[in-house]
């Protein structure tokens, strides 16, 4: 008996889901005195290398505030995006050309920004 193996749209299913978990999570509630209280909302996005939000695509998570350097340079085709705005830059450390977003977009393309993305400022 052999166990059947994920494909790669699985895994990439499954990855984009977890990462979007991760980000949902991140926006958390404080108890001050017995009550409760939105905590500041934390800024995430999933780059992701295909357009469309495709299943099988590599994909990376970023969460935070600030100036974020990307790990997988000029990847990006399509982003989902929680919280927000966000501005992507086309090289490290902020600079270069930018683009402001206030969600998800499924063709960068459309925005002169395909596989241009090397920072992100959150925040």
């Amino acid at each position: 008996m052999t166990d059947k193996l994920p494909t790669d749209y699985q895994r990439g299913l499954l990855m984009k889901k977890t990462l979007a978990a991760i980000a949902i999570g991140m926006t958390a509630f404080a108890f001050v005195s017995g009550t409760a209280a939105a905590a500041p909302k934390s800024t995430s996005v999933i780059l992701i290398d295909e357009a469309n939000f495709a299943g099988d695509a590599v994909a990376e998570g970023l969460a935070g505030k600030g100036c974020q350097n990307v790990s997988q340079d000029d990847m990006a085709t399509s982003l989902e995006l929680f919280g927000g705005p966000i501005t992507l830059w086309s090289e490290r450390n902020c600079k270069g050309e930018k683009l402001v977003v206030t969600g998800d977009v499924a063709d960068l393309g459309e925005f002169g920004f395909d596989n241009k993305t090397s920072s992100i400022f959150m925040g």
